[in-house]
């Protein structure tokens, strides 16, 4: 068997997460839970599409972690229904499931995720950090998935790295998969010290500071601390990826969650 497909559902199929920190929670649950078998997943608003590759005990417990973690750090109030776990048994099999599942949301109706958040195209394009396990999955198991297919999903001709200061924290956010700047989990952290980083020659130390919400002293602090590569370069493209699809700007990053 080269991999399976699986969906995720609550028992009543209602919504399990529109707002943005959530589509980040389910991202982050999804990766974590999937580490380098992970080939694809999406989540619509009401359900959740993955493609896993590796032995079919190791898919279903992929399905039970998180499905569990899932109910967790959602506070979902009602049981997922049994998982559906189905096998991918050919390459066209693969190649067409990977497609449909990065574009799934997007048969039902995707407003509430133009960004793909709640999806590991950000990875694969290096907008998001967290999930590179999947970018090398993906080259060594659909060679024919390129650049310019993963762009076509995401629905931009090309990506590079700008400054946008109004998206700049929603940017950092989006790339560390994190609901918040304003906490103190390592993720968060990392994400403040980047984004000092990716601001600072763009505006002012006090200018930032102020963005950022971080007192002058924090951030001198942040700024002598090591800082990671790939996070300055998604938070860089995630502002290229706002700008290019007139996101508008809200307080959303700032809500804190759990």
């Amino acid at each position: 068997m080269l991999a399976w497909h699986i969906t995720h559902a609550l028992c009543d199929r209602r919504v399990i997460a529109t707002e943005p920190a959530e589509l980040r929670v389910l991202a982050r649950t999804v990766i974590e839970a999937g580490g380098d078998a992970l080939l694809a997943f999406r989540g619509s608003d009401n359900h959740v599409h993955s493609v896993f590759a590796g032995e079919r005990a190791a898919a279903g417990g992929f399905a039970r972690h998180v499905a569990s973690a899932l109910h967790h750090r959602l506070r979902l109030v009602v049981p997922f229904e049994p998982t559906d776990v189905r096998p991918i048994r050919t390459q066209g099999h693969l190649g067409n499931s990977f497609e449909y599942v990065l574009g799934n949301a997007e048969h039902h109706g995707a407003a509430h995720d133009r960004l793909f958040e709640a999806s590991n195209l950000p990875d694969l394009l290096g907008l998001r950090a967290i999930g590179a396990a999947t970018r090398a999955r993906v080259r060594a198991m659909l060679p024919r998935v390129d650049r310019a297919l993963l762009l076509r999903l995401l629905g931009v001709d090309a990506l590079e790295a700008a400054f946008a200061p109004d998206h700049l924290v929603a940017a950092a956010c989006a790339a560390a998969a994190i609901p918040t700047l304003r906490s103190r989990s390592p993720e968060a952290v990392a994400a403040r010290i980047a984004s000092l980083h990716v601001g600072a020659p763009h505006l002012t130390a006090r200018e930032l500071e102020a963005l950022l919400g971080i007192p002058e002293r924090t951030a001198r602090r942040l700024r002598a601390s090591a800082v990671d590569p790939a996070l300055l370069i998604a938070i860089g493209l995630q502002m290229d990826l706002r700008r290019k699809l007139g996101i508008i700007v809200s307080d959303a990053p700032f809500l804190a969650f759990g």
